[in-house]
């Protein structure tokens, strides 16, 4: 009885391991997958709609390394199949761009903050000329000059645009036209872009209206952790050591009204009429 229990178990492990497919087996099946998604992103279908098409290639290829263990850690991670589907993405980004597709242009200038990776940097790996990267910064402002901010899609434009005029890259610097994209991104339910604001009114040195920005970032918005990061993180009661009592109270009292946007010099003078007018009574 025990032989025969040893055969069958024996007999069991032969037909599993008959089963298990090698590794270049598997290799294999991922480029087969890949090859698939990549042929499907090529349909006229699929190129009407190249960010659509781009990011079921992504989603797919993605799909297909992990089905297999041992691709994602070894040679076919950089295989010339992997190679085609990257290439295969980036020129459907590329088109969704030249089309001015919205999400295209909020999602790619949108991360374009983050310093490991401009769209620059990406577009010359891919030989793009930085006149073209320019026309395409140029659609986005022109895209987000007319948003209203109605969904996420188009509070990410504005703040999209607002990086790249906070920035100066790809286009004319422009801090307070950045600004004035951030508060309407806000203004339409963005509550993060308070903090961009504040950050952007802080680095050109006006901390009045950085102060303003800062006491409304809240909930979401974290100062700590601004979308574009800082050396040096900003902080609420900095600020407010950085401004006369004054100042401080009339960006402390203006934080509440949402009709104001920027803090001019004439509002402080107006608060010290006020408060002049309060010291002396009836």
């Amino acid at each position: 009885m025990r032989y025969r229990i040893i055969i069958l178990l024996l007999a069991t492990t032969a037909a599993l391991a008959a089963c298990e497919k090698s590794q270049d087996e598997k290799n294999a099946d991922t480029a087969a997958a890949i090859n698939q998604a990549i042929a499907k992103s090529q349909t006229a279908a699929a190129q009407a709609d190249p960010w659509a098409a781009a990011a079921m290639l992504m989603r797919e290829t993605r799909a297909a390394l992990q089905a297999n263990d041992g691709c994602m850690f070894g040679a076919c991670t950089r295989s010339p199949t992997l190679l085609r589907a990257e290439e295969a993405h980036w020129k459907l980004v590329q088109a969704a761009l030249d089309k001015a597709q919205p999400a295209a242009l909020a999602t790619i200038f949108g991360t374009d903050a983050i310093p490991s990776k401009p769209v620059l940097a990406e577009a010359a790996a891919h030989e793009i000329p930085s006149q073209l990267v320019a026309k395409w910064a140029g659609s986005l402002l022109t895209l987000a000059d007319g948003s209203g901010g109605a969904n996420a899609q188009e509070r990410a434009l504005l703040v999209a645009a607002g990086n790249i005029l906070e920035v100066g890259r790809y286009v004319q610097r422009d801090t307070y036209r950045a600004t004035g994209f951030y508060a309407r991104a806000w203004l339409a339910g963005d509550t993060k872009a308070a903090g961009d604001a504040a950050r952007s009114y802080f680095d050109v040195g006006d901390l009045r209206n950085a102060y303003l920005w800062a006491i409304r970032c809240t909930n979401e918005c974290d100062l700590r952790s601004l979308r574009r990061t800082r050396v040096t993180p900003l902080d609420l009661d900095s600020l407010q050591r950085g401004l006369t009592p004054l100042a401080a109270a009339q960006a402390q009292k203006a934080a509440a009204d949402r009709s104001v946007v920027e803090l001019e010099i004439s509002d402080l003078e107006a608060v010290q009429v006020e408060a002049n007018a309060a010291k002396a009574g009836p």
